[in-house]
């Protein structure tokens, strides 16, 4: 079962510039399965995403997850969520039940060729996770975060912890 080699390549190392050689040296592998890139974003993905029908070979694992457009940033008031998807800590553990939505398990069978398949499964009772606004202003965050970093290496603490409230009406603003 021949695959797109070069073409397949030539995509990766557009999208990522990373060499020609670094991606052939993991093509050389003799395997079924072999990770040319992973932990993508969607928007990266996505001239991939485009031609897959195009490159014989090629397949691609989604996987959902929350996304953190600002990183570490209030890391411990929001939390995080494991690999499957479980609030952890802070804001994702203590309203996990209320953010995610339904999860469906299906079983992949491997067939005689070696090519998976599934049962299509619908269901239209499931129910979407539900959003939280949070009142903290990013801009006043990293503020916070930069002054307790300093305060740490002044100090030479183990730890540091700050809160910014408006007093006017009691948002937090920075934690």
């Amino acid at each position: 079962n021949a695959f797109n080699k070069e073409n397949i390549i030539n995509l990766f190392q557009h999208n990522f510039n990373k060499s020609y050689e670094y991606y052939n040296q993991k093509l050389i592998k003799k395997s079924n399965y072999i990770k040319l890139e992973k932990n993508i974003s969607f928007l990266l993905a996505e001239p991939i995403l485009k031609q897959l029908e195009q490159l014989n070979g090629l397949k691609v694992d989604i996987v959902e997850q929350r996304f953190y457009p600002y990183n570490s940033f209030a890391a411990q008031t929001l939390g995080y969520t494991n690999l499957i998807n479980k609030g952890i800590g802070g804001i994702e553990g203590s309203y996990n039940n209320i953010l995610e939505g339904d999860t469906i398990k299906t079983k992949l069978r491997k067939g005689p060729k070696g090519k998976y398949y599934k049962k299509n499964i619908t269901n239209n009772n499931l129910k979407n996770g539900h959003d939280i606004t949070l009142t903290i202003d990013i801009e006043i965050q990293k503020i916070l975060q930069e002054e307790l970093i300093e305060i740490l290496k002044k100090t030479k603490s183990k730890s540091s912890n700050g809160i910014i409230i408006n007093p006017r009406n009691g948002n937090i603003l920075a934690m």
